[in-house]
């Protein structure tokens, strides 16, 4: 009699969360990006072959939800897949912005791997394309993309094993600073930080 009853209310245990997990607003999204490309260019051998191939250019695929906690606080969740490469195989499960954290009247909290607060400026500078080809962007040369993780010095790259903090928008301001450990690495430069100040107007932007 007693086994049942514990097994009754482990099972109940069990449930409560997946039903709780049912009211969560969740959403699917991403995108899927292939081609078909003929190219040829002249090589180091002086020959010049034809080349057909099947491109997944930058395909990506995620879920995010919320869940309200009540008092206006909010539960949010990301984990984004990147490099969904659907010609080859493979991809990056958590690869790309990937986190959980708190939303509420007084800002959002969050935790995971993602894109730092200086990476924000974006939104002002941009990130185009130079000498006409995506090879080399203006984040390139003014985030140093070029030097890969935020760790050897590419600022504008995702940040691991981080916690972020962003400031509601106070009469066109905006503040948000970000706190990287990287497992806490025995060198000097070992943890990261970010800090965005930007303010908007109307048509103007500034950070």
């Amino acid at each position: 009699m007693n086994k049942k009853l514990v097994a009754v209310a482990i099972a109940g245990l069990l449930a409560a969360p997946l039903a709780q997990a049912q009211t969560a607003n969740v959403t699917l999204y991403g995108r899927f990006n292939i081609d078909m490309e003929f190219v040829n260019g002249l090589q180091a051998n002086n020959t010049n072959p034809n080349v057909y191939r099947v491109s997944s250019n930058s395909s990506r695929f995620g879920l995010r939800g919320t869940e309200s906690l009540g008092g206006g606080l909010t539960a949010i969740f990301q984990i984004e897949n990147g490099s969904v490469n659907m010609t080859n195989g493979g991809g990056n499960l958590g690869g790309r912005d990937s986190f959980i954290g708190l939303n509420g009247s007084w800002g959002t909290f969050k935790m995971g791997r993602f894109l730092a607060p200086y990476d924000d400026i974006h939104g002002i500078f941009g990130n185009d394309s130079t000498y006409s080809s995506s090879i080399l962007s203006t984040a390139a040369l003014w985030a140093q993309g070029f030097a890969g993780q935020p760790e050897s010095g590419g600022f504008d790259d995702r940040l691991q094993k981080s916690i972020r903090y962003d400031t509601p928008a106070m009469s066109g301001f905006r503040i948000a600073a970000q706190f990287a450990t990287n497992a806490g690495a025995p060198a000097s430069n070992s943890n990261n930080q970010s800090y965005f100040v930007g303010y908007r107007n109307g048509p103007l932007n500034i950070g």
